[in-house]
């Protein structure tokens, strides 16, 4: 009978496939795929918390890509996941194999102090995808703990490598989790560290605090160390924020109260202003900072939309953090700088607005209003022609109102 012989080549993963349809009634005679595939391939994920908890948790526990984790081959070769946590290893055979890994990958390393770290051994076979899932289950809070801090420390990377694309990242930056104690968190100059549940608190591997401690780490990367501890607490503080979408930083950490900072406009964290205010403590100077940075998130959200207003707030928020600012006032400069767009700040900039009164209602200290009237003129060239007219352009605006008249001056 007549037929259609059709092939269809994908790369992702590699196929060719050669698909016989019957002319007449479109009925598949014959399928087959000419790529003999001997890689072996998968998707590996984790369960972790989406807030803080115990067990059973106080927040949301599900399962999502396990991104940028090791997964090898026994005795070949390693490979790390994409953002989906779909993985593709080189392999020489056709046989079956074992791959494995634990909480290790290229920007976070996890090591358990309260037990034996979480590992994955499983059997694979070429041309069949294996699916490996970590921590399933929230059964055990140990190793939630280690799930979570390994997602959100992974996640806090690429958040910021999204804004500043030059960021070049902490490289398997150690994170322990379950140390001896309770109610604390800590960065230490080479790596991030949680405790676990007791006392008023639930183990504190919970997003909020380990996207802040994160920012201790990625704020060490500007000069090598911390030079300014409150600006540090403040960059710990935004980045969680603007992470969790949340205007409350630690929520769930501890039964009493339900929150470490609140930021809601009413809340005390978010009344705070430059250059400080109520008790000398580094994480009061850190509110300033995290409370212009979310209400500049709003300001934005107001004036274009959620989504829109969001991620504008992320480029002009962390983008300037690749100018390595010393401060406050100078990473609020870098703001302006992001948001500016003929590189001149006295006429303002297309959000200055937004940017201003975030910085005013902390009053943080910030460049001056535009010049009420901006003229943009590029000047003619001298030239020997005094018998024809020269045209004269400029576009003059004010923000006060519209320009009903202007006056000309010029020389032969």
């Amino acid at each position: 009978r007549l037929v259609y012989e059709v092939r269809i080549q994908t790369w992702g993963p590699p196929h060719l496939w050669v698909v016989i349809l019957d002319a007449h009634t479109g009925d598949r005679l014959f399928v087959a795929d000419n790529v003999c595939s001997v890689d072996v391939t998968g998707q590996v994920s984790l369960g972790s918390l989406d807030g803080a908890g115990g067990a059973p948790p106080t927040a949301a526990f599900t399962v999502k890509p396990a991104r940028s984790l090791y997964v090898a081959i026994v005795g070949g070769s390693s490979t790390l996941p994409d953002a989906n946590g779909s993985f593709r290893i080189a392999n020489a055979g056709s046989g079956a194999v074992t791959v494995r890994g634990s909480f290790a990958g290229e920007w976070c390393t996890i090591a358990n102090k309260g037990g034996a770290g979480t590992q994955f051994s499983q059997g694979a076979t070429p041309g069949t995808p294996v699916n490996i899932v970590l921590n399933g289950q929230h059964t055990h809070e140990l190793q939630t703990a280690e799930a979570t801090a390994y997602h959100w420390v992974t996640s806090a990377h690429h958040f910021i490598k999204k804004r500043y694309t030059g960021y070049p990242g902490l490289k398997h930056l150690t994170t322990n989790v379950n140390l001896s104690g309770s109610c604390n968190a800590y960065f230490d100059g080479t790596s991030v560290n949680f405790y676990r549940a007791g006392g008023q608190c639930n183990n504190m591997a919970a997003p909020d605090v380990i996207v802040h401690e994160w920012g201790h780490a990625f704020h060490s990367t500007f000069f090598g160390t911390i030079r300014n501890n409150g600006f540090s607490e403040g960059i710990g503080d935004h980045l969680s924020l603007y992470m969790s979408g949340q205007r409350l930083m630690g929520r769930g950490i501890s039964t009493n109260p339900a929150m470490m900072r609140d930021y809601r406009l009413g809340g005390a964290a978010n009344q705070t202003r430059w250059p400080k205010t109520g008790q000398p403590s580094v994480h009061r100077d850190g509110e300033i900072w995290a409370g212009a940075m979310m209400d500049l998130r709003d300001n934005l959200v107001a004036k274009l939309g959620a989504l829109a207003g969001k991620d504008l707030s992320e480029v002009l928020a962390i983008a300037p953090y690749a100018r390595k600012p010393e401060d406050m006032p100078s990473a609020l400069v870098g703001i302006f700088l992001q948001d500016d767009n003929d590189a001149n700040l006295n006429n303002g900039t297309p959000n200055f607005t937004e940017i201003a009164a975030a910085a005013d209602r902390h009053n943080l200290p910030r460049p001056p209003d535009p010049s009420i009237v901006q003229i943009v003129h590029t000047p003619l060239r001298d030239n020997g022609d005094v018998v024809n007219g020269q045209a004269v352009s400029a576009r003059i605006t004010s923000p006060a109102g519209a320009i009903t008249s202007a006056q000309l001056t010029f020389q032969i």
